[in-house]
C-alpha cells in the first residue's frame, strides 16, 4: 500500500513538474503575492496538478497555492505540498526549482513527516524517502540510489548552502565566526535540504520566520531517512499540521553531527 502511494505520488511530482516546464521559456503572468513573493501561471497549474491527482486519497490537504480552510486539522493524514518551490529560481532559469510534496501522519499526538518527494523538474532528478526505508536518489533513466548525509565534523569541512536571492545576518556570522569551507548559493529549500541528504553539503539555514510547513515537510523526511537532522532554532523537531503553518522559529538542517554546537553557536 504505502510503496503504491509513494509511487503515485513521484508520477504525481513529475506530471506536476513538466507541466511547469511547458512554461520555463514561454512569457507567462507573474504576480507579487505580497512580501516580495512572486507566483507564475507554472505555480498554479502544478497545484492544480497535484490537487486532482492526489484526490483520491482520503487525507488532509495543506498547499501553498491554496486558500487553507483548516479541514485538514481533523484528518490524521495530510499532504504538505510546494507546487513549485523557488519560483525565483524559475524566473530566472537556474534551474534549481522543486515540486515538492510530503505527507505527515499523526503519531503519538503530532504530525510527523512519513514520507517526502522533492522532483528537480530541469534535471529530471527526483529525491525520495518513506518512513523506515531509507532516502533515495533518482535521475532519469538511471537506477535508483540510496543516499546518505557526510561523515564531515569539523566546521573547517562544513559546507554552507545558502540562498542565491537573499542571505541573513544569521548566516554570515556563522560562516565567519567558525570559517566554513565554502558557502553554495542555491535556489529551492527543497534542492538545498537535498543536497545535505546526498552528502554534498553539511548545512542550511534560515532563521526567519518566512517559510512555512510546506517549504520544509517533504525534505524534512527525506533528511531524516538520510541520518540528518532538521529542526527550528530553538532545537525542536517540527511538528506538522499546525494551525499556523508557518515556522516562526525558522528552520536550520544539517547532517546531525554538530548541530546542538551550532544551534548554541546561533544563540
Amino acid at each position: 500500500m504505502e510503496k503504491k502511494v509513494l509511487e503515485k505520488v513521484m508520477e504525481t511530482a513529475q506530471k506536476a513538474g513538466q507541466a511547469a516546464l511547458s512554461f520555463y521559456d514561454q512569457e507567462y503572468e507573474i504576480k507579487d503575492k505580497g512580501g516580495n513573493s512572486p507566483v507564475t501561471q507554472a505555480d498554479l497549474e502544478s497545484n492544480r496538478i497535484i490537487l486532482d491527482s492526489l484526490a483520491e486519497y482520503d487525507y488532509g490537504v495543506l498547499s501553498e497555492e491554496t486558500e487553507d480552510d483548516r479541514k485538514r486539522l481533523a484528518r490524521n493524514r495530510v499532504w504538505i505540498i510546494d507546487p513549485l518551490d523557488g519560483t525565483k529560481d524559475f524566473i530566472h532559469k537556474t534551474g534549481e526549482f522543486s515540486i515538492m510534496i510530503g505527507l505527515a501522519e499523526k503519531i503519538g499526538g503530532i504530525f510527523e513527516p512519513i514520507m517526502g518527494v522533492v522532483y528537480l523538474p530541469a534535471q529530471d532528478l527526483f529525491y525520495y524517502s518513506f518512513r523506515g526505508e531509507g532516502a533515495f536518489k533518482r535521475e532519469g533513466t538511471k537506477k535508483e540510489q540510496q543516499i546518505k548525509v557526510s561523515s564531515r565534523n569539523k566546521f573547517g569541512g562544513f559546507r554552507l548552502v545558502g540562498s542565491r536571492f537573499h542571505s541573513s545576518e544569521t548566516e554570515e556570522d556563522l560562516n565567519q565566526k567558525l570559517n566554513f569551507e565554502r558557502k553554495i548559493p542555491c535556489g529551492s529549500v527543497g534542492v538545498k535540504v537535498c543536497l545535505l541528504a546526498e552528502g554534498k553539503a553539511e548545512l542550511n539555514l534560515n532563521p526567519s520566520d518566512k517559510t512555512w510547513e510546506w517549504d520544509i515537510c517533504a525534505p524534512d523526511a527525506i533528511l531524516r531517512e538520510a541520518g540528518g537532522t532538521l529542526t527550528d532554532l530553538e532545537g525542536n523537531h517540527f511538528s506538522y499540521n499546525k494551525k499556523d503553518p508557518r515556522n516562526s522559529r525558522g528552520y536550520i538542517a544539517s547532517n546531525g553531527l554538530r548541530h546542538n554546537k551550532i544551534l548554541k553557536e546561533i544563540k
